[in-house]
């Protein structure tokens, strides 16, 4: 006899394109599922099931070697004639309660969305819970509240590198994925539900309502209050991630806007009950009948534009800090960490190697791009004391942080010195921007090997003209980009700001005077 999987995992879509792209962030889903219980050696205590509602082109069919390669992925595909019998064009409570007849599992968590993951160190806390919950001082049938903290950064949905996203997540403080909109459990789970599945079953399931149909959990919260008591597990470090979503699809809703949904429900009975025999199971024992390939290459943008509110807010950001030490600000340094910004997005760069003057005109704009980004900032101990380089460090990081709160990366400021470089060459994410100008880095050639240096800056015959090179770069989008970074337009934008900077503090001095 077969063993019951400790866990099975319930999410659901369609294939319309409601969320830009949906396939991508699916695959890694899948892959980084896969990569995560191989690595727990749970293969047989977890399943993860899809629930495909009325997709034309089945997800299946996009996700052959998912399928194949592991036995604890399944798809259950509702054809479009089945879901059409709905009144909702998107029916989330029937979708999840066929997820639910058709699982396995011991327990089982229903997903908010099919873009919501467990983080490896994460998922095996969860598992560690349902396995000896007394342990942790819970009788093992509580209803648990699972709640969902947002990923921005989206690198990891192109990722193919398992380890490496593993190792950027467990960077991750648990404080680390804040949403202004939403608290961390507003109200219930917001994240995932998690039930014994014969509590699932006691409660009757997702109750149909079309007024409340597309958010459960405060129903889901009352029901089973009824039979069990609750715990939220972040307070057992247990959390979903979010994939960051971008441009909402046009996918049609038909639930009504009320105040208070809860103040109208109305449980009905199906009146037309959709055909089990048409649903389709589809596993590593019957894989997909058809193989179709995700055009990753449509996902990327190849060149890209820059709006005049990026540019000036760049320009902000970067003479934010640069009375410091008296630094100037140049076209040319505005061009370049816009480049340099994307740059770090696409080659996914965590580590960000500077010296004193680079640090002053571009961590600003850079940690506004990036709330998880780690400096190293390089001082010349020649000429500075040990205290001048502390109260560099407080000044920055003080102004970081008042600027942008939700920063929560690292800052580490260093004295050079030869023997230090030692340690970047064991991080091949480092991002380090040279200065070929400066004495500071004057045998860095030699240390590092130059496949890590990806952007260099050179004078060329005077200190007045500067070119930047950036390795692996990208191209920007030569149509109405000409005016917007041209040298005359971004030094007017400069020197008005620096204007408005400078009678902003003279009326302050005055203020104070009287």
């Amino acid at each position: 006899m077969a063993k019951v999987p400790l866990l099975s995992i319930i999410t659901i879509n369609r294939n319309d394109e409601y969320y830009k792209h949906q396939l991508p962030r699916i695959k890694f889903i899948l892959n980084y599922f896969t990569y995560s219980i191989k690595k727990m050696d749970a293969l047989s205590k977890v399943e993860y099931i899809f629930v495909d509602w009325g997709s034309n082109i089945p997800f299946a069919n996009y996700f052959h070697e998912e399928i194949s390669g592991c036995s604890a992925i399944k798809f259950i595909y509702v054809p479009k004639e089945e879901t059409t019998k709905c009144e909702l064009s998107f029916d989330v409570s029937k979708a999840l309660n066929i997820g639910i007849e058709n699982s396995l599992g011991e327990h089982v968590i229903l997903l908010s969305g099919s873009d919501v993951f467990f983080p490896l160190s994460v998922f095996n806390n969860l598992l560690n819970i349902l396995t000896k919950p007394e342990i942790y001082g819970l009788r093992g049938n509580e209803y648990k509240l699972i709640p969902r903290k947002f990923l921005e950064d989206d690198f990891v949905i192109y990722e193919k590198d398992m380890e490496k996203i593993d190792l950027y997540l467990q960077k991750l403080n648990h404080y680390a994925f804040s949403f202004p909109n939403f608290p961390l459990n507003s109200g219930s789970g917001t994240g995932g539900n998690l039930l014994q599945k014969k509590q699932w079953l006691k409660i009757g399931g997702i109750k149909d309502t079309k007024k409340h149909n597309r958010g459960q959990d405060i129903v889901n919260f009352h029901e089973a209050s009824k039979i069990c008591s609750h715990i939220d597990t972040a307070t057992f470090g247990t959390f979903l991630l979010k994939l960051p979503r971008n441009n909402f699809g046009t996918r049609e809703i038909e639930v009504e806007q009320v105040k208070n949904p809860l103040d109208y429900l109305t449980f009905e009975k199906n009146r037309r009950v959709i055909n089990s025999k048409n649903i389709k199971i589809i596993s590593q024992l019957n894989p997909p009948k058809r193989k179709l390939n995700i055009y990753r290459n449509s996902y990327q943008e190849n060149q890209i534009t820059f709006s005049l509110k990026e540019i000036i807010r760049t320009v902000i950001d970067c003479i934010s800090f640069t009375n410091f030490h008296g630094t100037s600000l140049k076209s040319e340094d505005v061009k370049f960490i816009l480049n340099m910004g994307q740059t770090i997005k696409t080659r996914k760069f965590k580590i960000i190697i500077l010296d004193e003057i680079q640090a002053i005109r571009f961590t600003t704009y850079l940690v506004r791009k990036f709330s998880d980004l780690q400096f190293v900032i390089f001082i010349d101990p020649q000429k500075y004391t040990a205290l001048d380089i502390l109260k560099f460090r407080t000044a920055l990081t003080y102004h970081l942080y008042q600027r942008y709160p939700e920063y929560y990366g690292h800052i580490k400021v260093m004295e050079i010195r030869e023997g230090i470089f030692e340690f970047i060459n064991k991080d091949q994410y480092n991002c380090i921007i040279q200065d070929y100008s400066s004495n500071n880095f004057s045998f860095l050639n030699k240390k590092i090997s130059t496949t890590k240096i990806n952007a260099v800056r050179k004078f060329i015959n005077n200190k007045n003209n500067i070119r930047y090179v950036i390795k692996g770069n990208m191209f920007y989008n030569k149509k109405d980009q000409k005016i917007l970074l041209s040298k005359i337009f971004i030094n007017f934008i400069i020197y008005n700001l620096l204007v408005l900077k400078f009678i902003q503090r003279m009326l302050g001095n005055l203020k104070r005077k009287f």
